[in-house]
Formats: C-alpha cells, structure tokens, sequence
C-alpha cells in the first residue's frame, strides 16, 4: 500500500514513473518485513483519513 502511495505522490510532483519497473518492486527485501512471526500495531492518532501513516518526506527532515 505503502508503495502505491510513494509512486502516486512520485507521479504528482511530476517524476517521471515507469510502469514497467513495477515488476521488480516487493516488500519482502527489506529486512523489516516479517512474513511469518507475529505481528504488533499500534493506534495512532497520526493515520491519515486511510488508516495510514504519512510518508516520510526526507528533504522535509
């Protein structure tokens, strides 16, 4: 979800996204990513009106 967010913000700030790459993108090559072992989430007030949390905003930290 998360990365469908990124590439529709990536596309209306006007970057070029190529659909074809989007083959090769998955979560599971990050090493925060548990497949199998339990899960925690936490409530947080900060979710937008989708239940998510925004995006980091690296040139804004």
């Amino acid at each position: 979800v998360y990365m469908q967010e990124v590439l529709r913000q990536l596309k209306s700030e006007g970057y070029p996204v190529d659909e074809t790459h989007f083959e090769h993108l998955s979560p599971c090559r990050f090493e925060h990513i548990n497949r199998l072992g339990k899960y925690s989430f936490e409530s947080s007030s900060a979710f937008d009106i989708g239940n998510r949390r925004p995006l980091r905003r690296p040139d804004k930290e």
